[in-house]
């Protein structure tokens, strides 16, 4: 269910650690929770600054306009990553072991959303300005768009950091180049 974002009580998300959960003994898995159900909300519209490929993985690397939706937008992602910070800290773990704040998806004015694939095809239904369907790998850099997110869960790295992805469900094309 898709919520606005600037609405959501932080305090109704759950963590549950994902038992055997371990891969390679390298990062343990929580899956994240809000009313019971995967936390979805829209992005304010973005613009397309790079799409990257890495580790077999693609990503969008989304540049925050200067409007007051994505000012509303930033501050709440980052009350969502202090609240993840301060429930792994204070609940799961303790002093002896300390982990690291949680590694945040901005880098300045841009932030990283992932792109899911099965079997080399996008898991994303992607809109073109006029409501019909568009190639994904017709998005290019400089296109502005807004997305449907989601997260699902993060993890804790052999390191003791802290990760999470915003993951894209749907993207609808607001303005071409």
């Amino acid at each position: 269910m898709k919520h606005k974002l600037k609405d959501i009580n932080l305090d109704l998300i759950e963590y549950k650690l994902v038992q055997n959960s371990s891969i390679n003994n390298n990062c343990k898995l929580i899956n994240f929770t809000y009313s019971g159900e995967e936390l979805e909300f829209q992005s304010p519209r973005v613009i397309i600054e790079k799409i990257v490929h890495e580790n077999n993985k693609e990503f969008l690397i989304l540049k925050i306009l200067g409007n007051e939706a994505c000012k509303c937008f930033c501050l709440k992602l980052f009350d969502l990553e202090k609240n993840i910070n301060n429930k792994l800290n204070k609940n799961w773990f303790n002093d002896r072991l300390p982990i690291n704040d949680v590694k945040s998806v901005f880098k300045g004015d841009c932030f990283t959303v992932k792109i899911p694939f099965k079997y080399s095809k996008p898991l994303i239904n992607i809109y073109s300005h006029n409501g019909s369907l568009f190639n994904y790998y017709n998005l290019r850099e400089g296109m502005e768009i807004i997305c449907l997110l989601s997260i699902n869960n993060i993890w804790i790295n052999f390191d003791n950091s802290i990760n999470y992805y915003l993951n894209v469900k749907e993207i609808k094309i607001t303005k071409d180049i």
